[in-house]
Formats: C-alpha cells, structure tokens, sequence
C-alpha cells in the first residue's frame, strides 16, 4: 500500500488525472445549463476552429477512439449542435458541421475557456504560466509520439 501512495506522489498521471476530473467539474457546472458535458467540449472546439470536419479527423485530432467519437457526436446531434452528412467524395463518410445553436453558443463557450484559464493560472506569475504551458506542450508530445508509435507496432 505505501508502495502505491509513494508511487502517487511522483505520478504526472496522477496529477493529470486529478486536474482533468476537476477541470471536468468545473466545466460541466458552468456550461451544463447549455447541455453540453465536458466530454463533448473538444468536439466542437475543433468545429469552431474548423467546421465541417470527417468524424475520422475529429477523433484523430482528439485522440479519442472512433466508437467514442460516434457516441459523442450523436449526442451532439440529439441535442442539435451539429449536423453530420455524407461526403460526397466518399460516401462512408461522414461530415461533421456546427449547427446555428451551436455557433450562438460561441461567446458563452469562449468565455467559459477564459474562466478555465483564470481558474488554472491563478496565482501565476506570466513566466511561470509560459513555462507550464511549455512543459506541457512537451509531455503532449511525448504521450503523442507514443500513441504514433504504438500505431506502428
């Protein structure tokens, strides 16, 4: 047992774990009203940024499995925040777009970004919160690399 707690102490899995389930909790009490869940907040950031994607891109560009994605994104569409339609340049797939709903959610949705961003860098000074970032741009990397390489394998 003291092997697992000593363990914990030095674990970036750990800590990482731990911010995304509380960054989750502070996600959904501020964007549920909406019902949008955590779980499909990158989904339609990467719309935003790029609308009208295939399901394939988006799962890809997440790192989330395809069965995810198709999950997340029905529900999206039950909820009417995006639309999918067939490519006409190749019929098994399928394109993914915002809805009107979703893009006037948009300044409410970037907002929230900007409250997550105040919440996490509070009590930050600038340098601080460039080298966080930068350090974890390197571990996204790292998990990124091992996900291509596992790939391969």
């Amino acid at each position: 047992m003291e092997e697992f707690k000593s363990l914990r102490r030095v674990s970036l899995g750990y800590r990482i774990s731990r911010l995304h389930w509380a960054k989750s909790s502070l996600v959904d009490r501020w964007l549920g009203h909406t019902g949008v869940s955590q779980g499909q907040v990158p989904y339609i950031a990467e719309l935003f940024d790029e609308d009208e994607l295939s399901q394939d891109e988006l799962a890809t560009r997440i790192r989330v499995n395809s069965s995810a994605t198709a999950r997340a994104l029905r529900a999206l569409e039950d909820a009417g925040f995006i639309q999918r339609r067939e490519n006409p340049d190749n019929r098994r797939q399928k394109l993914v777009s915002l809805t009107a709903k979703a893009w006037a959610m948009k300044p409410e949705f970037l907002d929230v970004i900007a409250r997550m961003n105040l919440a996490l860098f509070a009590g930050f000074r600038d340098e601080e919160r460039t080298t966080m970032l930068d350090l974890l741009d390197r571990v996204m990397a790292n998990i990124d690399r091992e996900l291509v390489e596992g790939e391969k394998a």
